[in-house]
């Protein structure tokens, strides 16, 4: 065979060969590593339905003795509420039980606001501390503050299973929104946002904090259960006994603040760490 014979040979099998590299590495390698990658996948979702179903199988649902202490607890907790002839005496309840919890925690400024009907207009606001917030930063955080009082109203009462449908009138269930607009030193103001769930039994559903180097600056909104004698805007309609039947769930509870593994929605890719420093020095 001639030399420039052999020389082509060689050439088109280098080419033949480099052509089929480059195949495998352009077609058939991130197939190869796709499935890789989509077994490893469906490994990790076969051992989360495991611990899945592991977990389910041992859950069990109340027992009667248990409903017990449901029922039990239930009372306690419609007994605690209080009782007020109209809302003409929520007002001047709660109007001066958060006028004195101010003072007691020494607000710079504290201003009480209120809508008059659900969904309607706001009530005058009144001042418990101070001549009030500043009146531009007031204006700026009315839409937020009035958003949250629409979302308190009586018909979002999240509760609302936990009481049986009243027998008469004497016994209609309110549940009225209030916020409060505060300026004070940050221990103070986190006293009184404390005091207000705790002392008070207010239940806060929106805080909005801005920490300064001095004063801060909050509002929180909350909401005010209670039994009210008289025919009142704010009542709750309640179900009968016995209507609802599903599980109540705490939006406030801190399982649901828990970080949840993503994997299960999609991939996560994976980072490499960089390399230790002591390896670096003696490469």
């Amino acid at each position: 065979m001639k030399p420039s014979r052999l020389a082509c040979a060689f050439l088109w099998t280098l080419a033949s060969l480099t052509l089929l590299a480059a195949f495998v590495a352009l077609d058939w390698y991130p197939t190869v590593k796709e499935l890789g990658r989509l077994r490893r996948e469906r490994s990790d979702l076969e051992g989360k339905i495991k611990n899945y179903d592991i977990t389910a199988s041992g859950f069990v649902f109340p027992d009667g003795e248990e409903e017990k202490h449901f029922i039990t607890s239930r009372g306690y907790f419609v007994q605690e509420l209080p009782w007020m002839e109209n809302d003409a005496t929520w007002l001047r309840c709660w109007t001066e039980s958060l006028r004195r919890q101010a003072e007691k925690d020494s607000l710079a400024v504290a201003l009480l606001l209120f809508p008059a009907v659900p969904g309607g207009e706001m009530e005058p606001a009144v001042r418990l501390t101070g001549q009030g917030p500043a009146p531009d930063w007031l204006a700026a955080e009315m839409p937020g503050i009035r958003k949250s009082l629409n979302a308190v109203s009586p018909g979002c009462f999240p509760w609302r299973s936990l009481f049986p449908e009243p027998g008469s009138t004497l016994e209609l269930l309110a549940s009225r929104p209030l916020a409060v607009a505060l300026t004070a030193p940050l221990p103070a103001l986190l006293n009184f946002v404390n005091h207000n769930s705790w002392s008070m039994r207010l239940e806060i559903v929106r805080l909005r904090l801005e920490p300064g180097p001095g004063l801060s600056r909050a509002w929180l909104v909350c909401r005010s259960s209670y039994h009210v004698r008289a025919p009142s805007p704010w009542s709750v309609p309640l179900e009968p006994e016995g209507a609802g039947g599903g599980l109540l769930v705490d939006p406030d509870s801190p399982l649901l603040w828990q970080r949840v593994d993503p994997g299960i929605a999609y991939r996560v890719g994976k980072i490499e760490l960089p390399p230790a420093a002591g390896a670096a020095a003696r490469r």
